[in-house]
């Protein structure tokens, strides 16, 4: 069985797709054989948020900590139900120009491609094999985010092999640009022969859950 999200729920998608792309573009570097992990964890904006539609395929998950239950939905659907969803997808790429420069997700990269076709072709839509423990986390390969739900809900997802929660076909939308004033960012060198952009996560994060983001069309 299949479930696919009616279309207007999956622009809340495109957000999430859209950082994939701003990503790519921030990180216009060679590759590196010892990689550097760059990340922060930013609050939880629930409160920014209406709740989500009946219409979006989601599911419970019950949990108890310390004699208090928990709960929270989840895209896709219970694993025991042993159901595919299939969640629709756009990717904005997003340019960033930062003191006066331009970075631009169609820039090719290192390996003739540009980070908005590397994005497309990455494991989070094409299939790669997935291990856990030395086991696959599925019967063959599959994408990123259903390999690491897979493995998360091992107990029951193990006998239920049709269980998936897989993107759909992305869609890519016209590059957006997004001008970064001084205080939030600037242009580094870390690597000795190449620039790259660097900017607040704060100011990034702002631009991109803005509704509707305040974003200049190419």
């Amino acid at each position: 069985m299949k479930t696919s999200f009616k279309k207007w729920a999956s622009a809340a998608l495109a957000v999430i797709a859209a950082t994939v792309g701003a990503g790519a573009a921030l990180a216009q570097q060679q590759e590196r054989t010892t990689p550097i992990p760059r990340y922060v964890v930013l609050p939880r904006k629930n409160a920014r948020f209406a709740p989500l539609a009946a219409s979006i395929s989601t599911w419970t998950y019950g949990w108890s900590y310390q004699g208090v239950a928990y709960s929270a939905p989840i895209v896709g659907s219970d694993p025991s139900g042993n159901a595919t969803t299939t969640v629709p997808v756009y990717v904005i790429p997003i340019k960033l120009v930062v003191a006066g420069q331009r970075f631009s997700p169609v820039t090719l990269h290192s390996n003739g491609k540009s980070a908005t076709a590397n994005t497309l072709q990455s494991p989070l839509f094409k299939d790669l094999t997935f291990k856990e423990a030395g086991k696959n986390v599925d019967d063959g390969p599959t994408q990123y985010i259903d390999a690491f739900q897979r493995a998360g809900f091992w107990q029951t997802a193990s006998t239920n092999t049709s269980w998936h929660t897989l993107f759909g076909t992305p869609t890519v939308l016209p590059i957006q640009t997004i001008t970064v004033p001084p205080a939030d960012g600037s242009v580094q060198n870390p690597y000795g022969n190449l620039n790259v952009a660097a900017a607040s996560i704060d100011y990034i994060d702002a631009k991109v859950q803005a509704r509707p983001p305040p974003i200049v069309p190419e």
